[in-house]
């Protein structure tokens, strides 16, 4: 790259130089053009002065014929003070420079006069002025009227002086003029070099470009004589190659079909050990679920044994009021008899046997106590009737297809199935977010819950027991942790807990499989699975699952019914 930039460097000086003259003469002349419109400003702010002069003549003597008159002299007198005070800031910006109000009563900016000979007449304009400017004051700020003798001491200086204020405004107006005119001579010089420069430097530069394309156009013909000894001697090393790459292929196609055949030994001995593997996994599993299945089922005997038994206590209670009911209702039948033939031998009989009957009931609060008898057995079969519900929400047999599910539902049933494991054991905590669902199998999440929350009741030796669930949703996942304050996991068993027949309970307790079914679950779900734990302080299990599942051309959700096809909970 050197080489070339040394190559072109006559060119790229020319260039540069080029630039470097351009940007000269535009600065030159934007600086220059600036300092122009300024002097602008002042020659024609100098000029207006004389007519602003003459107008504040012409306004006094306005306000004199219009007092003498008897008129108002309230729109000359205005007039006067806004000539006044427009004369009076812009003298002043020429001596001291000040923003001031220009022909179009905008403010410019107006510097002072530069030139030694334009100062001196300004400042004998000054002591024309500074007598002028008090007695055109006093007729300004007069009210109504101007005291006559201010009127007249005006007017008469007015007429002494406004020609030779004038003189000198004139001299002042040509002494800017002059000023501006130097300068845009010096302007057009700076333009007039700066373009003849650039010209001499643009055929130097032409010069330059057409002298290299002379030496590449030589340079190609040089190269030209020789492409065609090239392009031969590149022929023969292409045919060559040629022939290589043939015997090449010739060998690969040998290599591809002994691969081929190895590769189809390969894949026969894979499915043979697949099947076998997935015959063993399928056993363990079936082991698995068949463990989880007896201690659930002992769990709900206990749940449903205890309200089944006072509701059929309750029954034999109301069997023996059964009897005193129908004792009353046979009297009241003998009562309306004996009305219905006039029989009064037998009515009064009747009508105190009756009320003695009635007297009984009341007294041993028979009715009170059959109401609430109906009222347990009714509670208690709402009990059996809520444990059958949940254990179907639990089993979700009709939602075996993957869903949109309410995880806050599978969690809620699944803690009444596992009620009995938990009572004595723990009490529980949900942190729930308002709303949670995932795309998901929810049979199979509930049993992930229902190994977590077993294992973590199983965990706690101590009498205050917690068990929390806490649900969130981040970043696109829905998050549940299960956090117990039981014995915890040793630090060197937390790599190990997932994997199959590994297990810290004793022998004839655990198969070891609970956690690596519920991990491989949480992984075909496209979620994850992880653990905390502190040995005496408690663990935490942490699942996340995604609450949509990605929808590559649909290869992600009928992945994961394929995988979880193996995983289907009873």
């Amino acid at each position: 790259m050197l080489g070339n930039l040394q190559k072109y460097r006559e060119i790229i000086i020319s260039v540069a130089l080029f630039l470097i003259l351009d940007l000269s003469v535009l600065v030159v002349s934007s600086i220059t053009t600036g300092q122009l419109e300024s002097d602008a400003v002042a020659v024609n702010l100098a000029s207006r002065q004389r007519e602003l002069s003459q107008r504040i003549v012409k306004t006094l003597l306005q306000i004199q014929i219009a007092q003498n008159a008897g008129q108002s002299i309230e729109e000359p007198q205005t007039e006067l003070a806004t000539t006044f005070k427009i004369f009076d800031e812009t003298i002043e910006g020429l001596r001291d420079g000040r923003s001031v109000t220009g022909g179009d009563y905008k403010t410019v900016e107006l510097k002072p006069v530069e030139t030694d000979s334009a100062k001196v007449y300004l400042e004998r304009a000054f002591l024309i002025w500074n007598p002028f400017k008090e007695k055109l004051f006093r007729v300004i700020v007069a009210k109504g009227t101007v005291p006559k003798e201010d009127l007249q001491d005006a007017v008469e200086y007015a007429s002494n002086n406004n020609l030779l204020l004038l003189d000198l405004m004139n001299v002042i107006t040509s002494e800017a003029e002059k000023k501006l005119s130097d300068k845009s001579n010096t302007l057009r010089t700076i333009q007039i070099t700066g373009i003849i420069a650039a010209l001499i430097n643009f055929f130097i530069l032409l010069f330059h470009f057409i002298r290299k394309l002379r030496a590449q156009d030589a340079e190609i013909a040089r190269y030209s004589e020789n492409l065609e000894k090239m392009v031969d001697i590149r022929t023969r090393e292409l045919r060559t190659a040629q022939e290589q790459l043939r015997a090449t292929n010739i060998s690969l196609e040998r290599a591809k079909y002994e691969l081929e055949i190895l590769n189809s030994q390969l894949e026969q001995k894979v499915e043979e050990r697949t099947a076998e593997l997935k015959n063993t996994q399928t056993q363990l599993i079936q082991s698995e679920k068949m463990a989880a299945l007896g201690q659930m089922v002992a769990g709900l005997a206990h749940e449903v044994n205890t309200p089944l038994a006072f509701v059929k206590t309750n029954l034999e209670g109301m069997s023996e009021f059964q009897k005193e009911i129908f004792s009353l209702i046979d009297e009241s039948d003998k009562l309306c008899e004996s009305l219905k033939n006039d029989d009064m031998e037998n009515l009064d009989r009747h009508l105190i046997q009756l009320a003695q009957m009635q007297e009984r009931l009341k007294q041993a609060n028979i009715v009170q106590d059959i109401a609430d008898m109906l009222r347990e057995s009714l509670t208690g079969m709402d009990r059996i009737q809520e444990l059958v519900i949940n254990l179907k929400n639990f089993s979700r047999l009709d939602e075996a297809e993957f869903k949109y599910a309410d995880i806050h539902a599978g969690i809620d049933s699944t803690l009444l199935i596992a009620n009995n494991i938990i009572k004595n054991k723990a009490r529980v905590v949900k942190e729930y977010v308002p709303k949670l669902f995932a795309e998901c199998y929810p049979a199979q999440l509930n049993q992930v819950f229902l190994n977590l929350i077993t294992n973590a009741a199983q965990a706690i030796e101590h009498d205050k027991g917690e068990i929390r669930i806490k649900t969130t949703v981040e970043d696109g996942f829905a998050v549940i942790r299960i956090t117990d304050n039981g014995k915890g996991i040793p630090k060197e068993h937390l790599n190990r807990i997932f994997e199959p027949f590994f297990t810290t309970k004793p022998v004839g307790q655990g198969t070891g499989l609970g956690l690596s079914i519920c991990y491989q679950i949480i992984e075909k779900h496209a979620g994850m699975m992880q653990v905390e734990s502190q040995v005496g302080v408690g663990t935490t299990f942490t699942i996340k699952i995604p609450v949509k599942q990605k929808r590559d051309g649909g290869t992600n959700i009928e992945s994961i019914r394929s995988r979880a096809s193996n995983l289907q909970m009873a």
